[in-house]
């Protein structure tokens, strides 16, 4: 596993947050900060990217920064949120994206189709097809080997209340354990489900706590309560 260094601090740190580099409202210096003050071992700072982004040369260099100047503190770490785009398991990065930063997670921000993405309406109208296109998905990402963790796993299917059977979780669990896969534990959307991390730990998958935080007061706020 690519980050089988950081195991240790995969429960005691924020595996994805977000800055004024993509959406956030605080830079990467005021969420490193906060981080340090709710005394979290780690923070990566998870920019959402997709293929036609510009900056990450800059975001890097800034992480780089933050890491020398906390390194006594904090782990700090750079790291891409990208959209799965398809049934294949594609994620809307560019290759170069890969190797320049220290973690990349993945999400469904939308249900992808043979033909592009489900229109959002017809979601809540078509769970089964939603449920199979998803689980289709969800398969070949996990054996997508520039992916790192499953951000926010199953948060697109519970807003529009799309239920996951028990054998279809089995089977996600079976094979994120077989690709070395991390699952992201949400504080904020508070996912998966307990049926679903109990798998996940009888398979032997590791998982990361996440907050998806975008500014600090998001941060202070979750890890307080958790």
């Amino acid at each position: 596993m690519k980050l089988e260094k950081y195991k240790k601090y995969f429960l005691k740190g924020d595996w994805h947050t977000h800055s004024t580099f993509s959406d956030g409202n605080n830079t990467p210096e005021e969420m490193v900060k906060t981080a340090i003050d709710l005394d979290l071992k780690l923070i990566a700072i998870t920019e959402h990217v997709n293929r036609k982004t510009d900056w990450l040369d800059g975001f890097c260099e800034e992480i780089r920064r933050l890491k020398k100047k906390y390194e006594d503190k904090i782990k700090v770490l750079s790291g891409i949120e990208a959209k799965v785009i398809d049934l294949r398991g594609n994620i809307d990065a560019r290759a170069k994206f890969f190797d320049n930063v220290d973690v990349v997670l993945t999400a469904f921000h939308r249900i992808p189709t043979s033909h592009g993405f489900m229109p959002r309406e017809q979601i809540s109208k078509k769970k089964l097809e939603v449920l199979e296109h998803w689980h289709k998905a969800m398969l070949n990402v996990l054996n997508n080997p520039n992916v790192d963790i499953i951000a926010h796993p199953t948060n697109l299917l519970k807003i529009h209340s799309v239920a996951i059977p028990y054998l279809v979780k089995k089977e996600i669990a079976e094979s994120a354990n077989k690709n070395e896969k991390i699952f992201e534990i949400n504080i904020k959307y508070d996912l998966p489900d307990k049926e679903f991390i109990g798998l996940l730990e009888e398979n032997d998958v590791s998982m990361a706590r996440g907050s998806d935080a975008h500014h600090i007061q998001e941060l202070k706020e979750f890890h307080e309560k958790y």
